[in-house]
């Protein structure tokens, strides 16, 4: 029978001295060998309450709902995660539309905008915008220049 690869979940064993700053619904950007350099994102759907305990190491598996729209994920591959645990009030932008000199391009009444924004924490794929863009804005990441 196949199986939804649209759709996958990555289980992950998480150590009891970290497993008090997971929540549920936490950002989780992952990795796997099949593509370097490439990241995944995902949230945190369970955390269960079962310890493991391998080499007297205690971890808990925190299972993330990961969506594969391209199919690239397969069962049974292995993830390097990282759970995002800080998080700040602002709007999440992709950070390769930031410039060097931290402004975006925002599309405003059908005209390209270019505004300054107050940035905080990143997670190498977004950025916090804490001023300067309001939700719901098309912020423009590249152009095409027609010639």
């Amino acid at each position: 029978i196949a199986e939804d690869l649209t759709k996958m979940q990555v289980e992950a064993d998480v150590d009891e001295a970290d497993l008090g700053q997971v929540k549920l619904g936490q950002l989780v950007t992952f990795t796997v060998d099949a593509y370097p350099g490439e990241t995944f994102e995902g949230t945190v759907s369970q955390i269960r309450i079962s310890p493991k305990v391998t080499n007297n190491v205690v971890t808990y598996t925190v299972i993330v709902n990961a969506p594969n729209p391209d199919e690239k994920l397969f069962p049974g591959m292995t993830a390097s995660i990282r759970i995002n645990i800080r998080s700040e009030e602002g709007i999440l932008v992709p950070i390769e539309a930031l410039s060097k000199e931290k402004t975006l391009r925002v599309k405003s009444n059908g005209k390209m905008e270019e505004r300054t924004v107050q940035t905080g924490i990143d997670d190498g794929i977004s950025i916090v915008a804490r001023s300067g863009v309001k939700e719901g804005e098309v912020i423009i990441v590249s152009e095409v220049i027609k010639k």
